[in-house]
């Protein structure tokens, strides 16, 4: 990608957030971003974020450009080598199948869409079926995993050989945990036989007669899928390379550390991706909902644990000078103590004056906190992986000790192209020589020199 110049385009969905660190990593490859932001996308990221990130100026008008009477537009389509259309929604891919050109990032595409292929990652197969039959020429070739759950469209300028691929796997993982613990509990509790009694929904076979295939539980699918994408999103800001390729220690605060349950003792203190992340949630108006069970990924709200959750709450309340309560985020019990604020119809009963060591659960708090849980692997995978790379090192030429040329050129790249639990489950199966021939094929296809 050495001196390339791409073209994002922002959409507007909650995967925006993910364009600042693709503009990131791009011109880490060494290429120059140039970036446009619709309308919609403006509610996730600004301008300014952009700009400063792409060093470049960022175009929200199609009537804003300084030379428009030249076919500014046009220009800037022509001057890419690469156009990303990152992330495009529903009503994003809709304009661009009808053709309509009403704002700037359409009438981008349509300037120049007949030089570039198109690759949709759609919703579900059915959705990306849909829009290869209405999408013209945009779309001519479809990947549409079903837990794919933004699309993306990579407009390729054929000349160009390599395309951009993000896979943040902490965060797949966990939209695909959640996705699939909601559409367990429906299956299993929700599904209703022909006297309308639950009964576990069995896939495999076809839906018997007067048995509902539908779910009659409301598990919000919003929160399943929108949690783990905006809980992660500040670790783009946090999480930093020191110069010789080793990571940034990460802050971490939410609690003082000694007394945080309620003045007795605990320690709320947790990452600051997290912290950050729940605080910008709250700045924005997500509804509680939402918000807490953002907040319970690192800690569900339960078997006494509530305390963590209401001070994660109560730290972005005063990163943000918002009241919790008044925001109907956090109640207080009879006691004086703040906590979590019953939502939806939990305040029909008053659990907390019956049962004072519970809370106001909802279960997509727990859904959030499992789905976050992948960690109790990760941490260990990590610190495996990386003895075994340091043991294969001699092999592919690496010395660790010379830490900036072993960690940039060799751990950073194998840890960043197979991930550390692909490493380490390879190391179970197969042992040290799986891991070596692993290692091998990043080598072979160049990325590590």
């Amino acid at each position: 990608m050495l001196g390339k110049t791409i073209l994002l385009i922002v959409g507007g969905g909650i995967a925006a957030y993910k364009s600042c660190e693709l503009v990131r990593l791009i011109r880490r490859g060494g290429a120059s971003v140039r970036c446009v932001l619709t309308k919609g996308g403006e509610q996730f990221v600004t301008p300014m974020t952009l700009a400063a990130l792409s060093s470049q100026e960022v175009f929200t008008n199609l009537w804003s450009l300084k030379d428009e009477a030249e076919m500014g537009h046009i220009q800037l389509s022509r001057d890419a080598d690469l156009v990303v259309v990152c992330p495009a929604s529903a009503d994003l891919l809709a304009r661009m199948a009808t053709g309509m050109a009403d704002d700037l990032a359409t009438t981008l595409l349509n300037a120049h869409y007949d030089s570039y292929e198109a690759y949709v990652f759609a919703l579900s197969r059915e959705i990306a079926k849909e829009y290869e039959l209405i999408a013209r020429d945009f779309i001519l070739q479809i990947d549409a995993p079903d837990l794919a759950l933004e699309r993306t469209v990579l407009f390729q300028d054929k000349s160009v050989p390599e395309f951009i691929k993000i896979a943040e796997m902490h965060v797949a993982v966990n939209m695909t945990s959640g996705i699939r613990l909601a559409d367990t509990y429906r299956k299993v509790y929700g599904t209703l036989d022909g006297r309308g009694l639950p009964v576990v929904r069995d896939d495999t076979a076809p839906t018997p007669a007067g048995q509902t295939a539908d779910a009659d539980l409301f598990i919000d699918q919003d929160i399943a899928i929108g949690t783990p994408i905006w809980h992660d999103w500040a670790k783009t800001i946090v999480f930093q390379w020191n110069a010789d390729g080793s990571e940034y220690i990460e802050l971490n605060f939410g609690g003082n550390g000694k007394t945080d349950a309620w003045g007795a003792p605990g320690n709320t203190k947790t990452s600051a991706h997290h912290m950050i992340g729940i605080a910008e949630g709250m700045a924005r108006g997500m509804p509680p909902a939402f918000l807490i069970a953002h907040a319970s990924a690192h800690g569900a709200p339960n078997a006494g644990n509530e305390f963590s959750v209401v001070n994660w709450l109560r730290t972005a309340g005063i990163m943000t000078g918002i009241d919790p309560v008044e925001r109907g985020y956090l109640v207080k019990d009879a006691a004086g103590r703040l906590r979590i604020a019953p939502v939806r119809n939990l305040g029909s009963v008053n659990i907390l004056a019956s049962l004072p060591n519970q809370s106001n659960l909802l279960y997509e708090y727990v859904l959030q906190n499992l789905s976050d849980a992948d960690y109790t692997y990760t941490g260990p995978a990590v610190v495996q992986s990386e003895l075994l790379l340091r043991v294969l090192a001699p092999k592919f030429g690496y010395d660790p000790a010379d830490a900036t040329r072993y960690n940039t050129a060799y751990r950073n790249p194998v840890l960043t192209h197979l991930s550390a639990e692909r490493v380490h489950i390879l190391y179970a199966t197969g042992g040290i020589g799986r891991v070596e021939a692993e290692v091998g094929k990043l080598k072979a296809a160049g990325l590590v020199k």
